[in-house]
């Protein structure tokens, strides 16, 4: 169910919601409510804070613009419940997700629940910008997965645990927060935290 942004800033309706347990990322000793990305989304994320404390209109889309200059390629090893899945050592971009937005508008992760002790992985392997800019308006409608031609580069999978592993450095993006590190651990703690939901 969909609630406008107003719901959550309204004080009566918040007081009046109801209380939903909610799963949690855990990521080390950092915690992540919504979506952890990696390679090209960090990109943009990073961009995307440069562009919004300048304040610039439609910052994330402006940095996806940057990013696809700059970052079509992450050397970044992905592990899922113990299954590696990189076809090759570079990956474009890559979320582990708990709810499906990512950006206010991309629904990366359309299947994706908050209370089913799941991570949501979407990962996309290397392709071409032109082909890149094709996709994009599936991605953020959410349609991407239901693409047949698309499953030759892109891995969705509801996992436990993801590992990335970066030889050279990456940073991952915690809702919107960058970390930069080396190897990171992606695990899911359930019905961890409470939400209130506005009346």
């Amino acid at each position: 169910k969909y609630y406008p942004q107003s719901d959550f800033r309204s004080v009566e309706a918040l007081l009046r919601g109801e209380k939903q347990a909610i799963d949690v990322l855990q990521i080390g000793d950092r915690y992540s409510v919504n979506v952890c990305n990696f390679g090209f989304e960090s990109l943009v994320c990073s961009r995307a804070n440069y562009l919004s404390a300048k304040g610039a209109k439609w910052p994330y889309r402006r940095g996806i613009l940057w990013a696809v200059l700059h970052g079509m390629r992450s050397r970044i090893s992905v592990t899922a419940d113990g299954e590696k899945l990189n076809k090759s050592p570079y990956i474009l971009l890559g979320t582990a997700a708990n709810c499906q937005y990512v950006g206010g508008e991309y629904q990366c992760a359309p299947r994706a629940s908050n209370d089913d002790g799941l991570i949501e992985l979407c990962l996309v392997h290397p392709i071409s910008i032109f082909r890149f800019i094709s996709v994009l308006p599936y991605y953020r409608n959410g349609k991407h997965l239901d693409v047949p031609a698309y499953r030759s580069f892109l891995d969705y999978r509801q996992v436990k645990q993801v590992v990335l592993d970066a030889p050279k450095g990456m940073e991952l993006c915690l809702d919107g927060e960058l970390f930069p590190g080396t190897h990171f651990e992606i695990n899911i703690l359930e019905k961890t935290i409470q939400f209130i939901i506005p009346q």
